[in-house]
């Protein structure tokens, strides 16, 4: 479920965590985004592995959105705030970004 085209959001993958399966649920929690309507969930890692698991779902104007992202407990925020300030969606053309991260 990755569209290889679009483009990236620093630190994110578009799509569902291939590793999520089999990881415990840590917590859910619906979140303000400024897309539109979000579940972010954190996946607690399996034994051995210290990354934090979130995958973020967020339903858009045009259609559902999933992000997921695995990281050190440490860059968590800085990862999330990237993904916070992603803040419009074009209409899809050809070398035209679906979204864009605003600095």
């Amino acid at each position: 479920m990755v569209h290889e085209s679009l483009d990236t959001i620093p630190g994110w993958q578009y799509g569902l965590d291939p590793q999520g399966v089999g990881l415990a649920v840590r917590s859910m929690t619906r979140e303000p985004h400024a897309l539109g309507e979000a579940l972010r969930i954190e996946l607690a890692p399996l034994a051995g592995d210290s990354r934090v698991h979130l995958q973020w779902y967020i339903a858009t104007r045009v259609g559902p959105w999933a992000m997921w992202t695995a990281c050190r407990p440490e860059d968590v925020d800085a990862r999330e705030n990237v993904l916070r300030r992603v803040n419009w969606f074009g209409i899809p053309a050809d070398g035209e970004p679906l979204a864009e991260a605003v600095s």
